[in-house]
């Protein structure tokens, strides 16, 4: 099937399904009705304590309360708990003196995320909702509030070392996926929907908290429109558990209880306790438009203008559209210098393909870096019940003409199965169109608190309209609580003359089977905070006959309750060398060990790493040094480094990273960073690129980006780059 028969299709789809959707969707959460100017109230560095009772405000009746058990049930059922309703929503300021939390669904007695006893450090929360929000307070005791750490200050940053409260909501009720909101203690917010979304937060959609310091703890309340979720028509109950961080501690604690078969994001919504009572309106449709200014100087001097549009299809699906998208002002991952026998998985951090990315093929059928350039693309992704649906078409003229066209339908089967149909299709000036599709059932059942999986796919491809050689995959998977053995045993059949262009397939010709056994476990007490092993085994032979290639790694971690990481690696194997006329020109035998030390791990900007991997790989000695350091020089700036030294025979590689962060305030941030590599196998990689940026990211209006130099350069670029977003 070539290409441009599907793209055309595609977009009088993506025009065509708004007709056609019946009800109303639920609006954009930027308008003046559901998003006003946030009162957030940001802590300051030394988070002093407020003044009046120890929760910083009047004291709060129990009406409405649920008391927790002394203990969890000896077997955990799913329970059902009410949201009351309010007339007059809170004042999101941090201070719990509102008159809704009187009348609100209340709780305490929170346990330790997937544990049997409740936390030392107890929480209370209070939840309840009016016909377009929903409210959640929470007041964090602390017999230790000078400990409660907040360093994170940027929306959506790497929140995970502070003191944080959260939720997950499962607004579908599929049992399958969940959005997450989390506030740390410094008010810092951090959110991921359902099948991902681009981060500006126009474009994602905008909620409201505030975080306050009070003399026993601190407190937290938190304002989400229903039209940041996506729900189905009709729906009167939400799957949600709410929980907590304590930043020097190891797990988190939650209520309801949430019992230790569901600490796992997979498994997690099948155990989310249902919250009934409300009731999420429908609204007329509206679009949200990304225009987009780009003005570059010096080399490569041009103005370009690009605009992207995301239309809500119904209260579950959502179109997205692009005109001329700006790729270059994306700082994409930094391929490392450590030896590699394939081509390395990197990243996309590309707005228009992060919209909904989990809605879309794995990648070996649709690796979104394959696509270099975009003129204009579509694409629908969204979940309607137990339906997945991720619909992608791109196209680019010119030199760099390049075509796509992508789909993905998955229908769950219950909690633990489903069945799934994939295709991508690509054209690329000078090469034929290709074609890929994959066929996948997945078969579960769950003894106890183990969950057990058979995965199957067969996937064909073709190109220039013949047929080619397929992929066959099966799996066995066993996922027991934390502490048991996790088994998983695989085959796997490629074709040699199998073709998927746009996707990530870096050997193919092979045919074989893994095994492999891991274990994870993690304590509240003591001085060994975790542990990791896992040990796994892979035989390959040619599918065409022959040998491929054989391994064995072991690996074992462990982390400290004072922050040392510990690691040691193994692997040994060997491999044939096979030249460009298929003939074996050497078998390689290969060994390595890599002893990794890591200190201040539970530090957000001081973590630092040492490893020393040893041995030989590829027929010759081999030794890559690492090290990674990160230095908070104050409160706002900070400086992550790292250097990697790789010897291989008689080559040597180097590379050395620095970048430097100043944080000027919430919304805007100056940075920097130097990439310096050098070695003969660098090639016209070799050099030092520099480059500086300052953005400004704003809840609602204009943000902006300014580019000194290009950041995915391998060279230092006298280029100046100024991009405006004015969303609407």
């Amino acid at each position: 099937m070539a290409l441009a028969r599907l793209i055309f299709p595609l977009l009088a789809l993506l025009i065509l399904l708004p007709l056609l959707a019946f009800g109303q969707v639920p609006p954009v959460v930027n308008g003046p009705t559901d998003m006003q100017t946030p009162q957030v109230v940001p802590t300051p560095p030394t988070l002093p304590a407020a003044p009046g009772s120890p929760a910083g405000s009047a004291p709060l009746p129990p009406t409405g309360s649920i008391s927790a058990p002394d203990t969890p049930p000896a077997v955990w059922s799913r329970q059902s708990f009410p949201v009351a309703a309010c007339t007059e929503p809170p004042k999101i300021d941090g201070g719990l003196d509102d008159a809704c939390w009187a009348s609100a669904t209340r709780t305490s007695g929170f346990y330790r995320y997937g544990g049997g006893t409740p936390s030392a450090q107890q929480t209370e929360a209070w939840i309840c909702a009016d016909r377009t929000h929903l409210y959640f307070a929470f007041h964090c005791l602390d017999s230790r509030p000078d400990l409660i750490q907040g360093s994170m200050t940027q929306r959506n940053g790497n929140t995970g070392r502070d003191d944080f409260v959260g939720l997950d909501i499962d607004s579908q009720g599929s049992r399958h996926g969940f959005s997450t909101f989390i506030v740390t203690a410094r008010g810092t917010q951090y959110e991921t929907l359902e099948g991902g979304t681009a981060d500006n937060i126009t474009w994602a959609g905008d909620w409201k908290t505030a975080a306050r310091r009070t003399k026993d703890g601190w407190n937290c309340e938190i304002s989400i429109p229903f039209a940041l979720l996506r729900y189905p028509r009709g729906v009167n109950a939400f799957g949600m558990v709410l929980y907590r961080q304590i930043g020097r501690e190891t797990s988190l604690q939650s209520w309801p209880y949430m019992p230790p078969a569901g600490v796992d994001n997979s498994a997690e919504p099948q155990y989310l306790n249902t919250f009934t009572g409300i009731s999420p309106p429908f609204f007329t449709p509206r679009p949200i438009f990304l225009p987009y200014t780009l003005v570059t100087g010096g080399t490569g001097s041009a103005v370009r203008e690009g605009l992207d549009i995301k239309y809500p299809i119904s209260t579950t699906l959502t179109g997205v559209g692009t005109i001329y998208p700006d790729f270059q002002t994306i700082e994409q991952d930094i391929t490392d210098i450590n030896f590699s026998y394939n081509e390395k998985l990197l990243s996309d951090r590309r707005p228009f393909f992060a919209e909904g990315s989990g809605f879309l093929p794995d990648q070996d059928l649709f690796y979104s870096r394959r696509i270099k350039a975009v003129d204009v693309g579509a694409k629908i992704v969204g979940k309607q019940g137990a339906t997945t649906l991720g619909l992608l078409t791109t196209g680019a003229r010119g030199d760099t003409a390049q075509s796509s066209a992508v789909v993905n339908i998955q229908q769950d089967l219950g909690l633990l199965s489903h069945v799934r149909v994939d295709l991508a299709d690509g054209i690329r000036r000078g090469q034929p169109s290709s074609l890929a599709a994959r066929l996948e059932g997945l078969y579960g059942w769950q003894a106890g608190t183990t969950r057990y999986g058979f995965l199957a796919q067969h996937a064909p491809s073709w190109e220039g309209g013949r047929g080619r050689g397929a992929k066959d995959y099966f799996q066995v998977l066993s996922t027991p609580t934390q502490g048991h053995a996790r088994l998983r045993l695989s085959y796997e059949d490629t074709a040699p003359d199998f073709v998927s262009r746009l996707g990530y397939n870096p050997e193919l010709d092979r045919r074989g089977i893994v095994a492999r056994v891991s274990q994870y476990n993690q304590f509240d007490k003591g001085i060994l905070e975790s542990y990791y092993f896992s040990g796994s085994v892979d035989s390959y032979r040619h599918h065409t006959g022959g040998f491929f290639h054989d391994d064995v790694s072991l690996n074992a971690n462990f982390n400290t309750r004072n922050g040392l990481y510990y690691e040691l690696d193994y692997n040994l194997g060997q491999r044939d060398q096979i030249g460009a006329d298929g003939v074996t020109l050497d078998r390689f035998r290969d060994h390595t060990l890599a002893p990794i030390f890591g200190w201040a791990q539970k530090t957000l900007y001081q973590q630092g790493s040492i490893s020393d991997t040893f041995g030989r790989v590829a027929g010759q000695p081999y030794n890559l040094l690492s090290l990674s350091q990160g230095i908070l020089v104050s409160r706002p700036f900070s400086v992550q480094l790292s250097y990697n030294r790789q010897t291989q025979g008689g080559t040597l590689s180097t590379q050395a990273i620095g970048t430097g962060t100043y944080r000027l305030n919430d919304t805007q941030t100056i940075g920097g960073r130097v990439v310096s590599q050098g070695g003969a196998d660098q090639g016209g990689g070799l050099g030092t690129n520099i480059y500086f940026s300052f953005s400004q990211q704003v809840r609602s209006g204009l943000d902006a980006y300014l580019l000194f130099g290009d950041p995915n350069s391998p060279k230092t670029r006298g280029k100046v780059t100024l991009k405006l977003i004015q969303p609407f």
